[in-house]
């Protein structure tokens, strides 16, 4: 677990202090379009919600900018769509996460996603 991810699941504790929060529990493998390979993800965490219907969520952390050029979870998204379409699936790029931090409500946290550590990309 990178630095962001120990971030992110500090920040997802705090945000649902009764859940139950695993690290890349499972991988969902998708066929390609030829059939004959096939493409896996595994998102960062799986977010079980102790609600009166048990809930489930999957949060993929990412250091990777959503620059208009291209989605950097495009694969992730498209294999989580096809193998588990009714689990919510959230992704939190660079943009997220660096509003996240300044969110007054979780200025106490002070939360340090560790963006420094990787460079924007131009």
């Amino acid at each position: 677990m990178n630095n962001t991810e120990k971030e992110v699941r500090r920040f997802l504790e705090y945000r649902y202090p009764t859940a139950q929060i695993d690290y890349e529990p499972e991988t969902f493998t998708s066929k390609v379009e030829n059939g004959n390979a096939s493409q896996g993800s595994t998102p960062d965490f799986r977010i079980k919600l102790p609600t009166g219907k048990r809930q489930i969520l999957f949060v993929e952390a990412t250091t990777a900018e959503n620059n208009g050029h291209g989605d950097p979870k495009a694969k992730q998204k498209r294999i989580m769509r096809e193998c588990a379409p009714d689990i919510p699936y959230i992704v939190l790029c660079r943009e997220q996460l660096e509003k996240l931090q300044k969110i007054p409500k979780y200025r106490d946290l002070k939360l340090n996603f560790a963006l420094d550590e990787f460079p924007r990309t131009t």
